[in-house]
């Protein structure tokens, strides 16, 4: 915004003053239209409108709108004549604003006539990547067959809700917890102890041979973990997502996280969506790694007196592709599934490798944190059914804990190890605070945030092709379309053996896309630079290209 006043008009008298032959008139705007009969008329501004890219006027208030062609504007005295004058018209009635009140648009209501996907990905496209703008949906058909349009109405008013969140109105749903005297308070358990860094990934891949993956990421950025902010990538078919990559995904959310909460989180809490046992290594040695590593270049950036020590990490596998089902003892006659908030850690769960190793690879060096008394010795996996199911089998979900630093480390302040229990506790109240829904759902909301922002990119993705190939061109993106094939890093030898070969034995390339158009980053902060670099291809960032941030921050995209 480089304007520093702004000029009002009202709906009568004059706007203007003009000067003719040195002596100052007063002279109110018009705009000259040829009306459909090719004539000359002058109309008032609030007659005057654009609709769908067809300019109309009416004659009067009283008079029926009429499509018309743009002239010019005018300046006409109070009989409506034509005034002849020298220099420029200066305005009347103005407001200087003060900028720093000035918010960004907060959100487009798009109305669809029908459910098309192709419509629906071109919606999303520009809201997220072209124009940074929330969007919100609403189908006629959809609405046309609801038996009770007033629940759909509701629905929508849930998202509006979480996509209207800032950092001033702090918009929630509810609390969940108790405290001592039986009353509700802020905060999810055990993350509302500390500054608590709560986030999940999830990845989507598309179908063939050469495929792509959508990584997509959210984090929590208050207490009570109904405020989210995101992040994607693009890049070649993979099932785990490499350091390099996890690395800038990581410096994205915590820049959010520290931008919204100006301070710097103590623990990390990460919910990793779609693993299988034999890849847990690979997530060990690739992404959490690349954790670190992202900790230790952004506090090292924006932190003097940063020692090395980055926060404590504790990373939980969420599956939910298992043949588990836990079913009551006793069934109910108007329901035969368990309460929502059904909880196994015993009896049936075996004490696996990752269980009784969870905190086997942690540092214990007692110059880096005082450590808590013994852990769990228990291991911490567990099968939770958080939602109350109305139809079938409710599916419990299985969550996996492959490293809890957080039970062994004692950070700063009046915080408790993460136990089982304690963690089973904090990942069910999580369960309620998904923003579009009334009642717990089936996993973390930050989970269930990251997979709907993966199929939303994955499918504009699919309109991206389609375009592309009825112009004979099947690369992914061509042309003036803002997004740029970048080569990763260099595969670790412990992760060539899993390198993806093509029909013809030779591995496929391995690149990511990003912006061409993330500005001049110049002269600005050299940490600022840096973070706005790794979220190249991000919209909704808490920073603009020139690396200010810019208020207020309306990071919910996909609600």
């Amino acid at each position: 915004m480089n304007f520093t006043k702004v000029g009002l008009i009202y709906e009568e008298g004059a706007t203007h003053i003009v000067v003719n032959k040195s002596e100052q008139l007063q002279a109110r705007l018009k705009i000259g239209v040829i009306d459909s009969r090719g004539e000359n008329v002058i109309a008032d501004p609030f007659n005057f409108r654009l609709v769908e890219d067809v300019y109309e006027f009416r004659r009067d208030a009283s008079s029926e709108w009429e499509t018309c062609t743009y002239g010019t504007d005018l300046y006409c005295d109070q009989d409506n004549q034509v005034m002849e004058f020298e220099g420029e018209p200066v305005p009347l009635s103005f407001i200087e604003p003060n900028l720093s009140n000035i918010e960004i648009l907060s959100c487009v209501l798009v109305y669809l006539p029908t459910d098309s996907t192709q419509t629906y990905s071109l919606v999303k496209l520009m809201s997220h990547f072209q124009f940074g703008v929330p969007s919100q949906c609403a189908v006629r058909t959809k609405f046309e067959k609801q038996r009770a349009p007033e629940q759909y109405c509701a629905n929508i008013a849930l998202k509006l809700n979480a996509k209207l969140t800032n950092k001033f109105n702090k918009s929630r749903a509810w609390r969940t917890s108790f405290n001592g005297l039986r009353e509700l308070e802020y905060g999810i358990p055990w993350v509302k102890e500390v500054p608590t860094m709560v986030f999940g990934i999830h990845i989507s891949n598309s179908l063939g041979q050469d495929g792509i993956s959508i990584i997509a990421a959210t984090v929590g950025l208050d207490g009570g973990l109904m405020q989210f902010a995101q992040d994607w990538k693009v890049i070649t078919k993979t099932d785990i997502i490499p350091k390099d990559i996890m690395e800038n995904i990581f410096k994205v959310l915590l820049a959010h996280f520290v931008a919204h909460n100006i301070f710097f989180p103590k623990r990390i809490l990460m919910y990793r969506d779609g693993v299988s046992d034999g890849n847990f290594p690979r997530v060990y040695a690739q992404e959490i790694l690349g954790i670190k590593k992202g900790c230790i270049d952004f506090f090292s950036a924006v932190r003097p007196e940063f020692n090395g020590r980055t926060p404590p990490i504790t990373c939980v596998v969420c599956q939910t592709q298992h043949s588990i089902r836990v079913v009551p003892a006793q069934v109910r006659e108007s329901n035969k599934n368990v309460f929502s908030g059904t909880c196994v850690d015993s009896t049936i769960m075996s004490p696996t490798a990752t269980q009784l190793n969870a905190t086997r690879n942690v540092d214990r060096d007692a110059t880096k944190f005082t450590l808590f008394e013994e852990s769990n010795s228990e291991g911490y996996d567990f099968l939770l059914t958080a939602h109350g199911g109305l139809k079938g089998t409710s599916k419990p979900v299985y969550y996996r804990t492959i490293l809890n630093e957080n039970a062994v480390w004692k950070v700063d302040g009046p915080c408790t190890p993460l136990t089982r229990e304690k963690l089973q506790l904090a990942t069910y109240h999580q369960s309620f605070q998904y923003g579009t829904a009334s009642k717990a759902v089936r996993s973390v909301p930050v989970c269930f945030y990251s997979k709907r922002l993966s199929n939303m990119v994955m499918g504009y993705i699919s309109y991206i092709r389609e375009n592309n190939s009825k112009k004979g061109n099947n690369r992914l993106f061509n042309g003036d379309y803002p997004l740029a094939e970048q080569k990763m890093e260099e595969l670790d030898e412990s992760e060539k053996k899993y390198e993806r070969k093509q029909r013809d034995g030779t591995p496929h390339l391995r690149d990511t896309y990003v912006r061409k158009d993330i500005g001049n980053l110049e002269g600005i902060n050299p940490t600022i630079k840096s973070v706005v670099e790794s979220m190249s291809q991000f919209t909704f960032s808490p920073f603009n290209s020139e690396g200010v941030l810019r208020p207020p921050l309306r990071p919910h995209m996909s609600a």
